[in-house]
């Protein structure tokens, strides 16, 4: 009888779950946003030495957060193929984690309204994303050159720059502060000798926020 009466209680939680998820959706424009990203991250317990230690041997040694969880990153890639091929080359401790987006989930008037310009925004950091992991590997491989690398980062940052200052406040207050901050990065790894390893770092910092950005428009 009380197995009875518990399926009865799960049952009903179901359905008023389901009840409140379409509510949510009913009216909610919808912004194709897709990107699937695959984490390289050490199995190693100590994060932040681990995350030293990684950008030593040349990976972004970037910590990504999840909840009480924090990871230390080598790199990001767009294949789960990818990932595992690196990892298989450089025979290393680590395993891959895959985190995507699809859609975003307009809701507000404030959101609907902003809806081709928000598109344009996680359109921009896509591109910024995919030339930053482009100009990592060549970077690497020495394809670039020094100064075409400063040449093409500074571009990024330039791009970026823009996204920051033409998109703040309101529901692009997130947006323009990541943009902002990756700005800001790029500038820094300018003045120096340009490293594969602080341009990794530079893209798994977009990788994250443009899922946590994402998020910010879920059901």
């Amino acid at each position: 009888k009380k197995a009875f009466i518990l399926a009865g209680i799960l049952s009903i939680a179901t359905v008023i779950s389901g009840i409140f998820y379409a509510h949510a959706l009913i009216g909610a424009v919808e912004v194709n946003v897709g990107e699937s990203f695959y984490f390289l991250i050490s199995e190693e317990e100590n994060v932040a030495a681990s995350a030293e230690e990684v950008y030593l041997d040349g990976g972004a040694g970037y910590v990504m957060s999840r909840g009480r969880t924090n990871y230390a990153v080598y790199s990001c890639y767009f294949t789960e193929t990818d990932a595992k091929t690196v990892r298989n080359n450089l025979n290393i401790p680590a395993s891959v984690i895959e985190e995507s987006v699809s859609v975003l989930y307009l809701k507000k008037r404030s959101e609907k309204q902003n809806a081709e310009k928000l598109s344009g925004c996680f359109s921009t950091l896509s591109s910024c994303i995919h030339l930053l992991y482009d100009m990592a590997n060549k970077a690497e491989t020495g394809e670039y050159t020094q100064q075409t690398l400063r040449r093409t980062l500074s571009s990024v940052g330039g791009v970026l720059s823009c996204l920051a200052e033409e998109n703040s406040g309101g529901i692009f207050t997130d947006i323009s502060a990541c943009a902002a901050q990756a700005s800001l990065m790029s500038e820094e790894i300018i003045r120096g000798t340009i490293y594969a390893k602080d341009i990794r770092y530079l893209q798994v910092y977009l990788c994250d926020s443009y899922l946590l950005l994402a998020s910010e428009f879920s059901i």
